[in-house]
């Protein structure tokens, strides 16, 4: 499982709710995932990006790459990374699309 500064842990969540009657119905499955190292950067960004999308009447239609650029900026990507990693992006940006389209296919 990937953990991230400041996000709660499965049980506090889980105590919290309970706390207030509440529960989850479908809880997510912990599992860890293998990132390679020289994924990671892409990764990373990718998780910097999440609430930069641009949206349509189906949803998610892709990344607003304007944003892809300033956080590459602020993150001071050296210029020649950022063709590598704007690939790598896509590729996560293709799979997130994917699955989004998978799952709405899935509720008829």
């Amino acid at each position: 499982m990937a953990v991230f500064a400041g996000r709660p842990s499965r049980r506090t969540q889980d105590e919290a709710l309970a706390a207030m009657g509440l529960f989850l119905a479908n809880p997510p499955k912990d599992e860890d995932v293998l990132v390679w190292p020289e994924a990671w950067p892409a990764l990373q960004m990718f998780l910097q990006l999440t609430t930069q999308w641009n949206h349509g009447p189906a949803g998610r239609t892709g990344l607003r790459y304007e944003a892809v650029r300033t956080v590459m900026d602020i993150e001071e990507v050296p210029r020649r990374d950022r063709r590598d990693l704007l690939a790598q992006l896509a590729v996560m940006e293709a799979g997130v699309l994917e699955w989004l389209s998978e799952k709405r296919a899935s509720r008829g």
